[in-house]
């Protein structure tokens, strides 16, 4: 008799990369493994990716990776994540017409932006849809694509999100998941569902977007299909999923309001989970993985994308050499703007502002002085969530550049904060836990001893309080040297 094993795969879909992490049934990781996706940059301000290039042809890679340790067969269920606030537009077939349009990095629905925020009231934005439009929100990109590219519309059935579109592919069904369209600003927080006034006062087609549904639901089965092009077994249950930061908050066991989880990838940001609506301008409020919980989230145009261009610029590679004696703090501000502010400014124009150089400045001190500006970002965010809401006193870390020291040191002397790094995992971990749920509550799950280990197996970058207190006058002069900047600009 063949004794089959019961064996969970968790897929995030990022900007650089898809991860897959597979786990047994008693909740041990047995494969990892990580496949590249491109990002395409056709023309300032876009963001883009072929679909199927990356994202469909990158699944069908990540699990003939898989299959080369595993057998396919024993997977019994898969949950997929993927970056916020992108999707891809599609037609009956479910076959892409476009290039997918990426999340708040892309910037070319600024004016389309502009008119919906005229056309509305702010605070009915903010009660309604959790914030007002930004580069972050999608409905601002559906209209461009009416506006720009009419014969794309004409022919699109649906959008789908970017995980969506693999799950559909595997399944046949569609389904966006409520804490991803929220965060996107497509639902009514008041009634949960789309916000079908808003669709029909801008000329937006509801039927384009598929049925909503909560992340831990099932979405459908394997077809015949899609076993024969990924190995996967047919019948294999596909959950509805959600988007990277909610699977990154599962990641590391964050079930508490309070709570705080910061992802630093190609892009850095953060989730919050609370108890209720919280309102803080430039902020977005949105539905959570738990139907009783709401989050507040945010995000940069910065992070390791910010990095290595300051690195290409100046001609370091990270890491650098530390060990040369470099004062922190360096005294230098750097607004890492590259393709605008997003949270909480939600200013597409800003731009990279240097400060305090002089002539015996090095190129080290200035890559020094990346990382920092990374830190004050997060700090300034921080500070303004802090006068709103009891956050709890640590900062949970994941995401790539958490493997770097000097980074999450940085954010712990600067923040004032102890910096818990979970190094050994990320979203698809969390997606894994999701994928779980076929079977056991998420509770019982987040208490396996396999589980727990893997979640508490982090290192812990304490402040130190002198440093700390010279930082705290610097972070004061990067929020107002943007504020004479942004005058400026004017």
């Amino acid at each position: 008799m063949v004794i089959r094993l019961m064996l969970y795969l968790g897929v995030d879909v990022g900007t650089s990369s898809m991860k897959a992490t597979v786990l047994n049934e008693e909740g041990r990781i047995i494969v990892k493994k990580v496949v590249p996706c491109e990002l395409l940059n056709p023309k300032p301000g876009f963001f883009e990716v072929n679909a199927n290039k990356s994202w469909k042809e990158g699944f069908i890679k990540i699990c003939e990776y898989i299959g080369n340790e595993i057998s396919l067969q024993d997977i019994h269920s898969i949950c997929i994540s993927s970056v916020c606030g992108s999707f891809v537009p599609v037609d009956e077939q479910l076959n892409p017409l476009y290039n997918a349009i990426l999340y708040g990095i892309d910037s070319r629905a600024i004016k389309q932006i502009e008119r919906l925020n005229k056309m509305y009231d702010k605070k009915y934005l903010i009660d309604l849809l959790g914030g007002v439009f930004t580069t972050h929100s999608l409905l601002p990109k559906f209209l461009w694509l009416k506006e720009n590219k009419p014969e794309v519309w004409e022919r699109t059935s649906l959008f789908l999100e970017s995980s969506n579109f693999i799950s559909s592919w595997l399944t046949g069904n569609t389904a966006w998941d409520f804490p991803t369209a929220s965060g996107a600003g497509l639902i009514n927080l008041q009634e949960i569902n789309y916000a079908s006034d808003i669709f029909k006062s801008c000329g937006f087609v509801e039927n384009k977007l598929p049925s909503l549904k909560w992340p831990l639901e099932i979405l459908g089965e394997v077809s015949y299909e899609a076993s024969k092009q990924t190995g996967l077994k047919k019948g294999t249950v596909v959950l509805v999923g959600a988007c990277d930061i909610n699977a990154e908050l599962i990641s590391c066991g964050v079930i508490s309001p309070g709570t705080m989880v910061t992802t630093y990838g190609s892009t850095t940001s953060f989730i919050l989970l609370t108890d209720h609506m919280l309102k803080i301008e430039g902020f977005r409020n949105s539905l959570s993985l738990f139907k009783e919980f709401r989050v507040l989230g945010g995000a940069t145009s910065s992070g390791a994308r910010f990095l290595k261009w300051m690195g290409n610029l100046l001609s370091i590679s990270v890491p650098f050499d530390t060990q040369k004696g470099f004062k922190r703090p360096t005294g230098l501000l750097i607004h890492p703007y590259l393709d605008g502010a997003r949270t909480p400014y939600d200013n597409p124009q800003a731009r990279v502002t240097f400060y305090g150089m002089t002539s015996e400045t090095t190129a080290e001190e200035l890559f020094l002085a990346s990382f920092e500006s990374l830190g004050y970002e997060l700090a300034s965010m921080i500070k303004k969530i802090k006068s709103k809401y009891s956050v709890s006193n640590e900062i949970h870390s994941i995401g790539g550049l958490s493997h770097n020291d000097l980074l999450m040191q940085i954010v712990a002397d600067i923040t004032g904060i102890p910096n818990k790094i979970h190094q050994n995992i990320d979203a698809s971990f969390g997606d894994a836990l999701m994928a779980m749920t076929v079977d056991v509550s998420l509770l019982k799950i987040l208490k396996m001893d396999c589980i727990s280990r893997e979640i508490c197996e982090n290192k812990t970058f304490s402040p130190s309080e002198s440093i700390h207190n010279e930082y705290i006058n610097l972070l004061e002069k990067f929020e107002r040297l943007y504020l004479c900047i942004e005058t400026f600009n004017k």
